[in-house]
């Protein structure tokens, strides 16, 4: 059996962003549908700093909220530092997680009607419009349920 490679002195678990910091995931706080994304959020920054399994089960519950960092304790997979076993008993913990946000077309249909009824005659109007449009599709288009193109 190898030894792993070493990892480089400017990664690993000090240089993770700050809670709070804007690098930062999004506290989580139990919100069941925002799971998904803040795991995979976690998750790039603990590839990019290389983390191991036992930093990250240990290193996620500085993004947590105190009744959920508390919760997550409670886990097995917390328990054997194993995080596949926790994300997976995350995704069961909280139901619909794995889908995230379950927006449909109908919800960009529906706000596009109720936004072609309304003038967007300033710019303020016209960026929240947007937004909203931009969240919703995105997600649809994350969870294939649009292409890019539409």
């Amino acid at each position: 059996m190898s030894t792993p490679a070493p990892r480089p002195a400017t990664k690993g678990p000090a240089y993770l962003p700050a809670p709070g910091s804007t690098r930062a995931p999004e506290k989580f706080r139990g919100d069941g549908p925002q799971l998904k994304y803040f795991l995979k959020e976690f998750e790039g920054h603990a590839v990019d700093q290389e983390l191991t399994d036992e930093e990250r089960v240990r290193l996620v519950l500085k993004y947590v909220d105190a009744p959920t960092r508390e919760y997550w304790m409670t886990l097995n997979g917390y328990k054997r530092d194993d995080w596949a076993m926790l994300k997976e008993e995350l995704y069961e913990a909280y139901p619909g997680s794995k889908q995230g946000h379950r927006y449909t077309r109908r919800h960009l249909k529906k706000l596009a009607g109720d936004h072609a009824k309304s003038r967007l005659d300033d710019e303020a109007k016209f960026a929240e419009y947007y937004h909203q449009f931009r969240r919703i599709a995105a997600r649809l288009v994350e969870d294939d349920e649009l292409t890019e193109k539409e």
